[in-house]
């Protein structure tokens, strides 16, 4: 135990029992009172019926059985039984006067008399109780100080020990709660008992070795996301020349099998260019937090028609019908254009790619007083469980993107095909 828990202890131990003996002594006088009364009482009922006798031998005279009263002359205050105690009560006592000495501590022996008479050797009656007669005293002594002395240690001990500690010990554990947390952790200082800090010790050294850590892997993680930033940006411009080329071939082939082969090729090309712009969208926000950063007002349609300007190529080389469906009115909407732009791409180039090649793609825009509804659908799809369910990359940026600007995103499945949904407010300016 450390020396302040020690001391307070020893403390709260010299108080319980400071207590307890106060308690123990005040329950013995009050026993010892009550006895008093009783005796009194007694001592009245044989002046009253029993004090004839010690006239006639006053040396033989006793009465009462423990403590027994012995006659004293009024004059000498001497008792002619040799058995009988001294006197123990004043010299001065008035007839029918009683007189009572208790003792300061309930050790000592308690002192009964009263006068009767002027003189004679019968004319002071005196009980006394010796030590040895005060065995019930002590018992009540002892029991009053354990009682009353573990009251108070107990009540002290949850004041002075117990609850410093309790307050101590959830200061390590909110401490502990924040090991790990650069800007939150504090080790806690002052604490009872002392051994704590050995605790707190462990925690910082635990935190120190989780900060240093985390350290290491966010600048490893930076570091793979700047390299993979940099590779999406020097993959395209390759890929967005090898799919003219392959969308230029297309155009001069002639045979069927020829055509098959390059509109496949181009649809892994779009894929690939997709897949990049995926890649450097994917490192912004690990490395922002945002897919596209700072927000304003655009014209939906436009951002539309740029999209299927680009997929509907694809489409048609693929043999797929590919509609495009959007109001005359502007629909303007705030967002993170170059952001959204590829979140809707994802949607229409997976309904393109992974299309039936004599199915369609469907894109339709509706606006109401609640907002703009964009519907994206197939006419079915060859890998649903994967690409148009959400468990893409694609799909997953499409969805961070909605969440990012407020939108909504829905897909329902069905045999004829999948639809998907995003739904958002509009501006008014």
């Amino acid at each position: 135990m450390t020396r302040p828990l020690l001391l307070r202890a020893l403390a709260l131990a010299l108080a319980a029992t400071v207590v307890g003996l106060a308690a123990g002594i005040g329950a013995a006088r009050l026993v010892a009172r009550g006895g008093e009364a009783d005796a009194v009482a007694g001592l009245e009922r044989v002046i009253a019926h029993d004090l004839s006798r010690c006239d006639s031998d006053a040396s033989r005279w006793v009465a009462g059985g423990e403590p027994r009263m012995f006659a004293y002359d009024g004059r000498t205050l001497r008792s002619s039984n040799p058995a009988a105690p001294p006197y123990g009560g004043p010299a001065t006592l008035a007839i029918g006067e009683v007189f009572v000495r208790s003792p300061p501590t309930p050790f000592g022996p308690t002192t009964l008399a009263v006068r009767v008479a002027d003189e004679g050797p019968c004319a002071v009656v005196q009980q006394r109780w010796p030590r040895r007669a005060r065995g019930e005293t002590v018992i009540t002594l002892g029991l009053g100080a354990v009682a009353a002395g573990l009251a108070l240690a107990t009540l002290l001990g949850l004041a002075w020990i117990v609850r410093p500690m309790m307050r101590s010990i959830h200061r390590v554990a909110v401490s502990a709660a924040s090991v790990g947390d650069v800007a939150g952790y504090a080790a806690p200082t002052e604490l009872e008992p002392a051994e704590l800090e050995q605790i707190v010790e462990a925690l910082s050294s635990s935190h120190a070795r989780v900060v240093e850590a985390e350290g290491r892997a966010r600048d490893r993680v930076a570091g793979l996301e700047r390299h993979l930033a940099e590779v999406a940006h020097d993959f395209r411009t390759p890929l967005t020349a090898l799919q003219l080329s392959v969308d230029e071939a297309f155009a001069r082939a002639d045979d069927a099998d020829t055509r098959r082969a390059l509109a496949a090729a181009l649809a892994e090309t779009v894929y690939l260019a997709g897949l990049t712009e995926n890649l450097r969208l994917v490192a912004r926000h690990r490395e922002t937090g945002s897919y596209g950063g700072e927000q304003w007002s655009i014209d939906l349609r436009d951002l539309l028609e740029r999209v299927s300007a680009r997929v509907g190529v694809l489409a048609r080389r693929r043999g797929m019908r590919f509609e495009l469906s959007i109001p005359e009115e502007p629909v303007s909407v705030v967002c993170t254009a170059l952001a959204v732009e590829r979140a809707i791409s994802n949607v229409v180039e997976n309904a393109v790619v992974h299309g039936r090649a004599d199915g369609f793609v469907r894109v339709g825009l509706r606006v109401s007083q609640d907002g703009f509804e964009l519907e994206v659908s197939d006419g079915g799809a060859a890998d649903i469980a994967t690409e148009r369910t959400g468990s893409g990359l694609g799909l997953r940026i499409t969805r961070g993107v909605c969440e990012e600007v407020g939108w909504t995103l829905e897909l329902s499945s069905s045999g004829e095909g999948t639809t998907v949904t995003l739904c958002g407010a509009t501006h008014h300016d």
